[in-house]
């Protein structure tokens, strides 16, 4: 997902994820640990979009400086520390690593992630027990948290995208079984709580 904010992102609501949204950034977000082949793949995908920023800078007779390039966010459940080592990561802060400066990219190994109101919104998206806690703390948010609603909006459609994959007979990963059951309860009980 490709994201260029047109306004300061709001960090005291969505936390890290707010942070790494300050600036034009490509979010890679995968459900398995993401391999190398496509951490290649994903950096690919930044040049491109590095080199079309460059064009339409050049175009108008501007420069843009690296620093106002796009940057590359992988968001992956969990990742070994070979391959961290490989692409010459460097722990940041406890779950964030970034590839030396030149690459303008950064690893989000979700499962490091400190269990805190500042990780949530990147935990959701993670595996196993690691999801399940963040989806706890969803649950528990107040009803009238700004972004609460939205968030169960975007679980009712992973829901229903996830039911459509289990029907059409694509072999499930235990997580995404149980990650099913989860869903669809929290997605009952927010229906009754809106009548």
């Amino acid at each position: 997902m490709l994201f260029t904010p047109n306004q300061p992102v709001p960090t005291d609501t969505l936390g890290l994820l707010g942070e790494l949204a300050q600036k034009p950034c490509l979010f890679e977000t995968f459900r398995n640990p993401v391999t190398p082949r496509e951490i290649k793949t994903c950096l690919s995908k930044l040049y491109e979009v590095q080199n079309n920023q460059i064009k339409e800078a050049q175009k108008k007779k501007q420069t843009l400086p690296d620093s106002e390039l796009t940057r590359l966010w992988i968001l992956t459940p969990t990742l070994s520390e070979d391959i961290l080592n490989s692409f010459a990561a460097e722990m940041e802060r406890p779950g964030l690593y970034c590839l030396p400066s030149v690459f303008q990219t950064g690893i989000i190994v979700i499962n490091q992630l400190p269990v805190t109101k500042e990780t949530l919104w990147l935990r959701i998206l993670g595996k196993s027990t690691t999801q399940q806690d963040a989806i706890t703390e969803l649950e528990a948010l107040p009803e009238e948290h700004p972004h609460k609603k939205n968030v169960l909006k975007l679980i009712n459609k992973l829901l229903q995208t996830l039911a459509i994959n289990k029907s059409s007979g694509q072999v499930m990963d235990p997580d995404d079984l149980e990650l099913i059951k989860r869903l669809d309860a929290l997605s009952k009980e927010t229906l009754e709580k809106s009548e």
